[in-house]
């Protein structure tokens, strides 16, 4: 009988070991999966404000295009006006 005893205590105390040390794992594991989500979350935000520049950028960059091409073409129209004014006009001193 005093063996029993003694088997059960072990086995007692054995299972308050494990339970121990699963609850010391799972809180690491739950602690280091707190810093990887906070960690992920400050990236994510520094993705955002970074998009954040590029797009403000583009727009700006799609800006200056859309008027340096608006001055392109109000010179080549002003160009082929010139040019056909003065063709109607040999045309008519010909005629």
């Amino acid at each position: 009988m005093a063996g029993d005893s003694f088997g059960r205590r072990f086995l007692h105390e054995h299972s308050l070991c494990v339970r121990h040390a699963f609850f010391c794992q799972t809180t690491c594991i739950h602690r280091s999966t707190k810093a990887d989500v906070a960690r992920v979350d400050t990236h994510v935000l520094e993705l955002k404000r970074d998009m954040k520049e590029m797009e403000t950028g583009l727009k700006r960059d799609m800006k200056e295009m859309e008027m340096r091409l608006k001055h392109d073409l109000t010179l080549r129209l002003g160009g082929m006006m010139a040019a056909s004014v003065a063709v109607v006009a040999a045309l008519v001193k010909l005629l």
